[in-house]
């Protein structure tokens, strides 16, 4: 029946059933908030569904250490918690989108930026993304056609575009360009991708032998793995 269930932390509303911490959200359309104030809210010990995605046949999901992603089957993502690893752009980007948007902010000492409930990103809709992946700060997505896009923290070299920086958008991966990408997976300061004939590339951080290359400890463009 498609039904979405959360439960762990939730500091940074990584349940998506919104959140009025510290009375300091505030909303982009005239949403009711829900959830309360109280530390009760941080953290979620049994399942509970998520009612904003009832409308939405999810199909398959995805874990940050502080944001969700959803796919659902009407070539729509959807993304939760937070703002800078979401690929919706800044926080004033988010606040001028239609819809049932809540911006709010994490219940931790840095305050960060963060979307309380299911919310479109819309570079990736109608993209026929297949495959979603996340890491602790960032994320990947793997259309039907094979292309790649990554966004959040760039540290470690952790997005594949050759540098360390970070991006709020998901941006095509064009090491990869010509290659059909089947499949992706996120560690969390590094990244692997599959492709159809079945060579795997891997970036970012290698201090522990993570991306099996030899020489630097960090690989901030796609190589070749093994």
């Amino acid at each position: 029946d498609h039904r979405v269930y959360f439960w762990g932390n939730n500091n940074h509303c990584q349940s998506g059933l919104g959140t009025a911490l510290r009375g300091n959200s505030s909303a982009a359309t005239a949403t009711t908030v829900v959830a309360n104030s109280s530390r009760d809210s941080l953290r979620i010990e049994k399942p509970v569904m998520i009612n904003q995605l009832q409308n939405h046949n999810v199909i398959a999901l995805a874990c940050g250490s502080f944001f969700v992603l959803a796919l659902t089957d009407q070539d729509e993502v959807l993304g939760w918690g937070h703002v800078e690893s979401l690929g919706i752009g800044t926080a004033e980007t988010v606040s001028q989108m239609s819809g049932d948007v809540i911006l709010s902010y994490s219940q931790t000492k840095e305050q960060r930026m963060v979307v309380a409930v299911p919310t479109r990103i819309p570079e990736l809709c109608g993209k026929g993304i297949v495959r979603l992946a996340a890491g602790q700060w960032h994320a990947c997505a793997v259309s039907s056609a094979g292309q790649i896009w990554t966004w959040g923290l760039g540290q470690q070299g952790r997005l594949g575009h050759a540098n360390t920086s970070s991006l709020l958008t998901p941006t095509i991966v064009q090491t990869l360009a010509p290659v059909r990408i089947t499949e992706v997976c996120c560690g969390s300061f590094h990244t692997m991708a599959l492709s159809a004939c079945g060579t795997v590339y891997c970036w970012g951080d290698n201090t522990h032998g993570q991306c099996s290359l030899s020489g630097d400890n960090t690989h901030g463009q796609c190589s070749l793995s093994g």
